[in-house]
């Protein structure tokens, strides 16, 4: 009898002991970042440092990035789990094949602008007639600068569109060798001011072109294989970016935690930045991370008109709510 007993206690704690390992397996799940680690990116680095991803089950790695489209193409690639893009580099991407699908839409706004000195005469876009613009070949403002010209009545023969490497419209802005530069909000006009220029910006959603910003996205591999864990992911990413808007101090501060060398400034005011346009009227009441289809139909047309964008794919084919915590 008493060697029964030993044996039961002995399976007991077997049991136990397996119930707890299989209760401490944590999914190792990797974000790679649209750029190097900034205000953009805060919340994830909060979650983290709070737990919430692990109260998920998941261990989350996170990489900074090199670029949108180099995101896409990793995820797309599985060398990461999910990623955080711009929505044009998504949309580009997915449209030509990349197997890759939002699952959060974060940004619905975008923060592409027309930067300019503060005492430039300018204060509105018919302002822009006869002025000179540097921007970069190839991004995705100067592809969306046709569709703020319309919007205002203006012309590409109204303006001179001189291109310029990214350092060097900045340069040439300062240097008052052009009159504006197109650039970001809470990348280039953020930074600019914190190096001592007073800048002022026409954003293009206030005059006329919205799109939406950064999404994040993920492999449809991963959607089909293991939706459990992209909805324990947006779950904690979610409330990630919940706790921020509620506490940005300590966003700031978790994202210095992990770099020190960033100005804590520079990350604060761009968090500011992009809080400001995570809603649209759309998504306004919405939780944290809705897609409304009437952003995502305006951003489809406008990169199917001005970005070349051919595919049979439609706009909710880019995106999906499905995996949003339930209110």
């Amino acid at each position: 009898m008493k060697n029964f007993l030993r044996l039961a206690i002995a399976a007991l704690i077997m049991a136990g002991a397996t119930v707890a390992a299989k209760a401490q397996k944590m999914d190792n799940v990797s974000l790679r970042l649209s750029w190097y680690i900034g205000g953009y990116h805060a919340a994830y680095y909060l979650g983290k440092e709070k737990g919430f991803y692990q109260q998920e089950g998941i261990d989350l790695t996170i990489h900074e990035g090199r670029g949108s489209a180099n995101t896409a193409q990793l995820v797309a690639a599985k060398t990461d789990t999910f990623g955080v893009s711009d929505s044009s580099s998504m949309m580009l991407g997915a449209a030509k094949g990349l197997p890759i699908k939002t699952i959060v839409s974060l940004m619905n706004g975008a923060g592409f602008a027309i930067l300019m000195l503060d005492d430039s005469p300018i204060r509105n876009a018919a302002d822009l007639k006869g002025k000179r613009i540097a921007t970069s070949p190839g991004d995705a403002l100067t592809q969306l600068l046709p569709a703020v010209l319309a919007a205002n009545k203006l012309t590409r023969e109204d303006v001179h569109i001189i291109m310029l490497d990214p350092a060097g419209k900045q340069a040439a802005l300062l240097e008052k060798k052009v009159d504006v530069m197109l650039g970001d909000v809470g990348a280039q006009g953020v930074i600019l001011q914190e190096r001592g220029h007073k800048i002022r910006s026409l954003r293009f959603g206030d005059i006329g072109v919205e799109t939406i910003g950064l999404i994040i996205h993920t492999h449809r591999d991963t959607i089909k294989e293991n939706p459990d864990l992209v909805r324990r992911f947006v779950k904690a990413t979610v409330r990630s970016w919940e706790a921020t808007k509620v506490d940005p101090e300590a966003a700031v501060k978790s994202v210095q935690a992990a770099k020190p060398d960033i100005p804590a400034n520079v990350v604060r005011n761009q968090l500011k930045t992009f809080i400001s346009l995570m809603d649209t009227a759309a998504t306004k009441g919405k939780p944290v991370g809705y897609g409304a289809s009437a952003d995502w139909d305006r951003t489809y047309k406008l990169y199917a008109e001005l970005r070349g964008m051919t595919t049979d794919m439609k706009p909710g084919d880019f995106y999906t709510n499905e995996f949003l915590p339930k209110q």
